[in-house]
């Protein structure tokens, strides 16, 4: 009896587990014939064309707006772009940006250093004469772009080349200093990596700050530079480096009242947070310098870091567009993306990119150099929903320009590792109060 009671329980089990197998599976047959396959994994090869349609189709864009794809494209991955291609790109974007107009000269830095960046990768010498040739930009009112973009190249140098290549960054790092205001920051790392000879390095730097500068930027990055520094070298250096930021220092403050007026104006705001910053990183390198800084300008202690942002002819938005179109369109393409709804993904991509376009057209980002966010995350979006139809969806964008930075973001986002496909994500601005 106990036997028979057995094996009926074992029966009761096999036939309970086959049952349960098959409801499981007429469930994912049904749920299969209401939801569409995903679409193929994308090949590299659709990723490169958008890239080279987006070069192509700003061929001839003024400079600026050239640079400005450019400077997108020379980071593509090896896998879509070559590396002799990107070095190409790198040349082409160093050259063209000389005819920046001098009214956008950061952006010429910024476009020159991005260049230096990239040919670091294929040709060390070749990045450094490109950072040599730099201007050094205005002085009396700017960092040196110079310095500023060494601070990203050596640093790669380094890690290329290790100590051997310390001997190439001093080299170059007098250069800078000569012609402007030594590369301070970007050689912490050469102090830190050189056991023989970081102390020499760090000296270096002392005496091109006792020269004496009239540009702020430059007493602060030295600042900077010892505080960072500090843990490789020894105090005594320190306390002399301390000394000859807090002489750098007053100086500056003395001859310059004027740009540290307790005004609201926005160049005096940053100068004054300069000025406060240094102060207080010398009241841990060296009180007694602090003592006499915050004695004589006690009013600089209590500067506040200025906000970014503000208006700017190229980056304005203007504010009177009603963006619920393109929320709309937002919405559905991630409720349509989570159903795998081609044909409403389909309709909801179409939706969006004819409203970018009228946004552009009516002025929301008229005369942007990049895409406004909203934008730009809907594209983003649309290329994981749908990445073998956003480049032929795109081509609804009318502006060359416009439509060349958005085949860019929409290549980057298909370029993106598989797992971060599956979720389409809303951006904050685009979540309207219902």
């Amino acid at each position: 009896m106990l036997r028979f009671y057995q094996l009926r329980r074992r029966a009761l089990f096999v036939i309970s587990a086959l049952l349960l197998f098959g409801l499981s599976a007429d469930a994912a047959t049904s749920k299969s014939k209401h939801r569409a396959a995903p679409e193929p994994a994308v090949s590299p090869d659709q990723p490169r064309q958008m890239l080279l349609q987006a070069y192509d189709l700003t061929r001839d864009a003024d400079p600026l707006h050239r640079c400005m794809i450019l400077q997108r494209l020379i980071y593509a991955p090896d896998r879509v772009a070559p590396g002799n291609l990107r070095e190409e790109w790198a040349d082409e974007l160093y050259t063209l940006a000389h005819q920046i107009p001098a009214d956008h000269s950061d952006k010429r830095a910024l476009a020159e250093g991005s260049a230096a960046q990239v040919m670091v990768k294929f040709d060390v010498t070749r990045a450094l004469n490109m950072l040599d040739a730099m201007e050094p930009g205005d002085l009396s009112r700017e960092p040196d772009h110079r310095a500023q973009a060494a601070g990203i190249v050596f640093p790669q140098i380094m890690n290329m080349m290790g100590t051997r290549g310390i001997p190439l960054l001093r080299e170059h790092a007098h250069v800078i200093g000569d012609g402007g205001i030594y590369p301070y920051l970007a050689m912490v790392v050469a102090v830190a990596r050189d056991e023989d000879d970081g102390d020499e390095i760090y000296r270096e730097a002392i005496k091109y700050a006792s020269r004496g500068t009239d540009n702020l930027y430059g007493v602060s990055s030295f600042t900077l530079f010892i505080d960072l520094a500090h843990p490789y070298v020894g105090d005594q250096l320190t306390a002399q480096a301390a000394t000859v930021a807090g002489a750098q220092l007053r100086r500056w403050i003395e001859a310059h009242p004027e740009e540290i007026a307790n005004d609201a104006s926005r160049a005096n705001l940053e100068n004054r947070a300069l000025a406060s910053r240094a102060m207080h990183t010398l009241q841990r390198l060296s009180p007694q310098e602090f003592a006499t800084l915050s004695e004589a300008h006690p009013e600089l202690l209590r500067a506040n870091v200025p906000a970014r942002g503000g208006s700017n002819s190229a980056t304005h938005q203007a504010s009177n567009i009603d963006p619920q179109d393109l929320a709309n369109a937002d919405e559905a393409l991630t409720q349509a993306a989570h159903a795998r709804n081609r044909q409403a993904t389909t309709n909801a991509i179409e939706d969006g990119v004819a409203a970018i376009d009228r946004r552009f057209h009516e002025g929301a980002c008229g005369d942007c150099l990049s895409p406004e966010g909203a934008a730009t995350i809907f594209v983003r979006n649309a290329a994981k929903a749908s990445p073998r139809t956003i480049r032929a969806q795109l081509s609804g964008v009318n502006d060359p320009y416009y439509r060349s930075m958005l085949l860019v973001t929409a290549a980057n986002a298909m370029l993106e590792p598989a797992e971060h496909h599956a979720t389409v994500r809303r951006h904050p601005a685009l979540k309207q109060k219902k």
